[in-house]
């Protein structure tokens, strides 16, 4: 029985079908409502009920059809199965949510999650639906009048900055403040710019050594020499490509499991992790950086190290949340890939075209079919998930290495010999089962005198007897040879592979039929596989037929005269050190999306980026961090506050709390035990291997400490590490560029009490107390500088004084540490 025949089944009385097809002629849906049934509900309907209860396909059985309302409510044989005085307690959500033995549907199986909550939603709305059949129709926005107007798609301008004095930046901000007779703030005292600095750029707060140097450089030269040496050393480390890098990964929703509801391991993910460290502090050009994640596979290599560095560049591709109970997990898998790679590089969301028309931005639907005929024709490469169990990683995964081949082909051998001895013995075991039904009762006496007995001593009979016993014998010997080989054929050592999540072409290539509603059963025209069809500019390529077509989708990402990339870029790493995007929707530039606060600026660095940086991040990093701009105060003006409440004209410097994994590494610098250096097994869920969060993993390696950066530390979908979760990392299933900063009590709970936390002030106190400094307030000076950055006042020190003057010992060192650490100041950069 499926769906809709339950549904049939199901009523209140009779009563209820008068009420409800009147109540049909009259009631009122918003578009959001219609919309909602469109999108989500009416394709679950189709799938399951339609081809039993409709009027298309003139049925109904037990007297129900569900394609209008008015069949819903009015019901079968037994009445409605919605209860229009109480939505929530309809019959209908009863069944499909199984809260009752006698009343489950589907019989054969409960509906998915995301299924049951959205036919809950839908009802709980009151069951918008078409009447009658006929679906709800609503009026697009006027595309071609978008292309032309929006802001989004026109082309990168070069404006001339206004006149005055500074950097083109400073200009352009300035030109903005002069508007509402607002100033910027004064500069930042060189300290606290110093801070500033260093977590902007590393995420990490500057060691007392480095803090020494800077400000012995500064009486030697002068403040600007001693700061671009700063802002130099700091983009030329390993540590910036850890800092930019864990921001891309928040917009490539990476993670190191699948997530859902059966969360499969992905062991192998960490290396596109940590290809993106490298390549961000190798300082690739952002062009590149696009072409090699959406197409590395298919680049030229001279090397095997390039190769492989391409093919892990892919895992950007694959690493995205999967559900693999879906019944429609081909497409789920590829609308990730579209949403993935449009909203982070182009601050999009395609992927709303994928059962109508964009609502909002000039995308139809037949754009998002063009495009998914691309990752249609791509091959993901994401290991053995919940359908591949038995077949080996080296067919489901990308193999590392300079013999990669070879290992390929070595394990393929081992793996046909071991499939032809384990058919031998399954073959031999049938045969030696057959055999052994025709022996004679007493054939284990007889066997043992066969070899004395002569040929043709014995009578027919007998000799027939030992003839089967000879042969089951004879079995029986082929059938532990054939079991010894296949045992010395499992046992074949063979070298270590290394393994990567990415894709490659599918070795079909196709285009995509449009699905209707984005309904898999419900097919459209088919779609040559292209790209958006209204950001058409000059140079755009055009998709290699003989190939998937990823490698022109990246080309069309990453060219020059792509309205969008750069400046989407642009405005991330602008958002990253203000806090705040000049377009403040990091992820949207469509018709929803804000407006910039400031579009002469964002032009400006875009088109710099493009055409004088070379697509370099270092390089545009270093033009805003030397700005005025950026180098302000953050201190607080009740008159600008007044003109400018979220200071989107730039006034001030906003003041920006520490994300989760930096401020877990400045507690453990305070502490003197952070490991700087990447680790050396490349991720603990590495170390856990294949298997399910939940079902039986090895836990051993999630629980044991680690000192190594937040920015190595496992990232599993279901089971987020809880200081992360604590401090507001984002939920990796889809692209984040900007990370929701909340304030609530479990936060300063976990601050003052947790152990971690606790114990990184007990080390930082041992550490003061074996420095070897001469007097408390050496020992206090020292503690502000590693803590802080920064000199204590004397409002401070005397303060620290009187909290020491009693008793110093390390259990009051621990508390003073403590302080510091659960203090605003440490956790925030000014």
């Amino acid at each position: 029985m499926n769906l809709a025949s339950s549904i049939a089944v199901i009523g209140i009385s009779l009563a209820a079908f008068t009420s409800a097809a009147e109540g049909e002629k009259t009631f009122a849906f918003s578009e959001e409502d219609l919309d909602f049934f469109n999108t989500y509900v009416e394709s679950i309907l189709r799938e399951n009920c339609y081809e039993c209860h409709s009027h298309k396909a003139k049925k109904s059985k037990g007297g129900l059809v569900l394609d209008s309302r008015a069949g819903l409510i009015t019901g079968g044989d037994s009445g409605s199965s919605i209860d229009l005085d109480n939505l929530s307690a309809s019959l209908l959500l009863k069944a499909i949510q199984y809260g009752d033995e006698d009343l489950q549907m589907p019989p054969d199986g409960k509906l998915g999650g995301g299924d049951i909550a959205q036919l809950t939603e839908w009802v709980e709305r009151g069951a918008p639906h078409a009447v009658e059949g006929k679906l709800a129709k609503e009026e697009g926005p006027d595309y071609a009048k978008l292309i032309a107007e929006h802001w989004s798609f026109q082309p990168v301008k070069n404006p001339v900055p206004p006149a005055g004095n500074g950097s083109a930046i400073d200009r352009f901000v300035e030109h903005k403040l002069s508007e509402k007779n607002l100033q910027r703030r004064k500069p930042a005292d060189d300290l606290t710019l110093l801070r500033r600095l260093h977590f902007d750029l590393t995420g990490l707060p500057p060691t007392e050594p480095q803090l020494n140097a800077f400000l012995a450089a500064r009486e030697s030269a002068d403040r600007e020499t001693a700061f671009n040496y700063v802002i130099d050393m700091l983009l030329d480390s390993p540590a910036f490509g850890e800092r930019w890098g864990r921001h891309w990964l928040d917009v490539a929703r990476y993670a190191e499991s699948n997530g859902k509801s059966r969360d499969v391991i992905n062991p192998h993910a960490w290396r596109y992790r940590d290809w993106v460290y490298e390549a961000i502090a190798a300082n690739m050009p952002f062009n590149q950086f696009i072409i090699e994640q959406i197409a590395g596979d298919l680049l030229p290599a001279e090397k095997w190290e390039h190769r492989d560095q391409q093919v892990q560049a892919t895992g950007f591709l694959a690493i995205g949340a999967k559900s693999f109970s879906e019944g429609n997990f081909e497409m789920d898998l590829v609308d990730d890939q579209i949403d993935t790679v449009t909203q982070s590089m182009l601050g999009l969301t395609v992927a709303c075209a994928r059962c109508h028309d964009h609502k909002f931005d000039p995308i139809p639907t037949a754009d998002y079919y063009a495009m998914a005929g691309i990752f249609r024709s791509t091959k993901s490469k994401y290991g053995r998930g919940l359908r591949n169990r038995n077949t080996p990683e080296y067919q489901l995964l990308h193999v590392l290495g300079p013999t990669a081949e070879q290992q390929i082909a070595a394990a393929k051998a081992r793996d046909e010999l071991i499939a032809k001895w384990d058919k031998a013995v399954k073959d031999t075991t049938k045969k030696v089962n057959a055999l052994q039904k025709k022996l004679p009762k007493n054939w284990k006496a007889r066997a043992a005198d066969l070899a004395k007995v002569e040929e043709g001593e014995d009578r027919e009979g007998e000799a027939n007897e030992d003839k089967a016993i000879r042969e089951f014998l004879a079995a029986q010997e082929n059938l532990k040879v054939a079991r010894e080989n296949l045992k010395t054929a499992k046992t074949r050592q063979l070298p270590k592979m290394n393994f990567a999540m990415g894709v490659e072409d599918a070795e079909k290539l196709e285009d995509t039929k449009i699905h209707i509603r984005g309904e898999p059963g419900n097919l459209g025209e088919s779609v040559p596989r292209g790209f958006l069809s209204g950001l058409n500019f000059h140079g755009a390529p055009e998709p290699n037929r003989a190939q998937s077509g990823r490698l022109e989708l990246a080309l069309w990402i990453a060219h020059e005269n792509n309205p969008l990339t750069a400046r989407v870029m642009a405005n991330r790493i602008w958002q990253h050190l203000f806090g705040r995007g000049l377009v403040p929707t990091v992820d949207n530039f469509g018709v929803n999306g804000e407006a910039p606060s400031h579009p002469g600026l964002l032009d400006h660095l875009a088109h710099t980026f493009m055409h004088d940086h070379l697509w370099s991040v270092k390089d545009l990093i270093r033009d805003i961090v030397r700005s005025e701009t950026y180098r302000q105060a953050s201190e607080f003006d009740e008159a600008a506050y007044e003109i400018d409440p979220e200071n989107r004209l730039l006034w001030r410097m906003n003041r920006k709390r520490l994300e989760a994994e930096p401020f877990r590494d400045a507690i453990l610098m305070t502490g003197g035990n952070l490991e700087i250096a990447p680790p050396k097994w490349g991720s603990r869920v590495a170390q856990i291997g294949n298997g399910e969060v939940g079902r039986g993993e090895n836990r051993v390696p999630l629980e044991e400490p680690f000192l190594h950066r937040g920015a190595y530390l496992p990232i599993l979908r279901t089971d987020l590490d809880p200081f992360l979760k604590t401090f507001d990392l984002p939920e990796p299933s889809q692209p984040q560029g900007e990370r929701i900063a909340t304030n609530v009590p479990a936060q300063s709970l976990w601050i003052m009490n947790n152990p971690f936390v606790v114990g990184q002030a007990e080390s930082a106190a041992k550490r003061l107390l074996e420095s070897g400094e001469p007097d408390t307030s050496a020992r206090v000076r020292k503690l502000f500088r590693i803590a802080l950055s920064r000199e204590p006042s004397k409002a401070e020190l005397s303060r620290a004084a009187a909290f020491f003057e009693k008793e110093e010992n390390l259990q009051r060192w621990t508390t003073f540490a403590h302080a510091l650490i659960a203090s605003a100041e440490f956790r925030y950069v000014d």
